[in-house]
């Protein structure tokens, strides 16, 4: 819903997002959605998300963190770009495995990291 921080964050940290969830559903007296949403929106741009709530409490419209991002246009320009980047991801690691890009070995990392050739972006784009 709001990208890659909270999803990671979901993972990697999952005690401290549900105490965060938690806390904020005890704060904010409202359900667990809501506070889903509003914890996402914070750990993808804390800035923003303090600024807005500063202006909500000045008077501005309240922000809909639970429905963002969810107009259908949105949503089928993410799947798309988000397909676009996995076609391309695929594409380098198979491309280093199997030696098409880097010196040939297979293995870019123990040595060849700056014998990278580029070579690939012209049989991509060329």
């Amino acid at each position: 819903r709001a990208g890659p921080v909270p999803f990671f964050q979901r993972i990697f940290n999952a005690d401290g997002y549900e105490q965060g969830v938690m806390k904020y559903q005890a704060q904010q007296n409202c359900g667990r959605i809501e506070a889903q949403a509003n914890m996402d929106a914070f750990l993808e741009n804390p800035q923003d998300w303090a600024y807005q709530k500063m202006q909500e409490k000045n008077g501005a419209p309240i922000k809909d963190y639970v429905n963002a991002n969810m107009e259908p246009k949105q949503t089928v320009l993410s799947t798309v770009w988000a397909g676009v980047v996995v076609v391309f991801g695929y594409d380098l690691v198979t491309g280093v495995a199997e030696g098409r890009y880097g010196k040939g070995t297979g293995d870019l990392l123990h040595g060849n990291l700056w014998n990278f050739d580029f070579a690939f972006l012209t049989n991509l784009f060329g």
